[in-house]
């Protein structure tokens, strides 16, 4: 979720010259410490999507689906956390701008991939990563044509088996707590829930 002014000023902008930058930056960490390919992770890649694709022109995207209901509640908690040090804190307006920041973030990858098709997309449903995190790594090296080797299938058993979801607790969040509704989340991802219903 992005504050105003910034916020308005930061979704009106060509992300192009920053993908540039950050290619010039990978390339330099490369030089000093070369590797097979790069692995970048961050849901906010999903501004500016259409410009990595650009940058990276042989780039795999891994798109990760969750039910918009619990992503939403989650990211404003995760916001309420992070803007915690204010005391002005307005929580129903958080819950909008997160709707609206969440949202337009997914239109704007739907309209990539309406774009360029859906050929350099991997689909991955969350649920599948919490539930069998080992077997839904090995379909997803599948779909991007990469072998996994046993060795690294039993790291990833290793890890997966030491870091399970809730080991230290759960975390609860609600949509209410932001002054936002089912319907009003449904409303919202429309559109993403009638492309992706089978992964949510």
């Amino acid at each position: 979720m992005l504050l105003e002014p910034y916020g308005s000023w930061f979704a009106r902008r060509d992300q192009l010259g920053v993908y540039e930058l950050h290619k010039a930056l990978l390339q330099m960490l490369s030089w000093q410490r070369p590797g097979e390919r790069w692995l970048l992770k961050s849901p906010a890649h999903l501004w500016g999507v259409d410009a990595l694709i650009t940058v990276y022109p042989d780039a795999w995207l891994v798109m990760t689906h969750r039910e918009p209901r619990e992503i939403v509640a989650s990211y404003c908690s995760m916001m309420e956390s992070l803007m915690s040090i204010r005391d002005d804190i307005d929580l129903a307006d958080l819950g909008r701008r997160t709707l609206q920041s969440l949202g337009t973030m997914v239109d704007r990858v739907i309209d990539v991939r309406d774009n360029v098709g859906n050929g350099r997309f991997v689909d991955v449903a969350y649920a599948d990563i919490v539930t069998s995190p080992v077997d839904t790594v090995e379909a997803l090296y599948d779909g991007l044509n990469i072998e996994l080797s046993a060795e690294t299938r039993t790291a990833l058993s290793d890890f997966a088996n030491a870091h399970r979801k809730d080991r230290h607790g759960g975390h609860a969040y609600t949509l209410e707590r932001y002054s936002l509704s089912t319907s009003a989340v449904d409303a919202r991802f429309d559109r993403y829930r009638r492309l992706f219903s089978a992964m949510l």
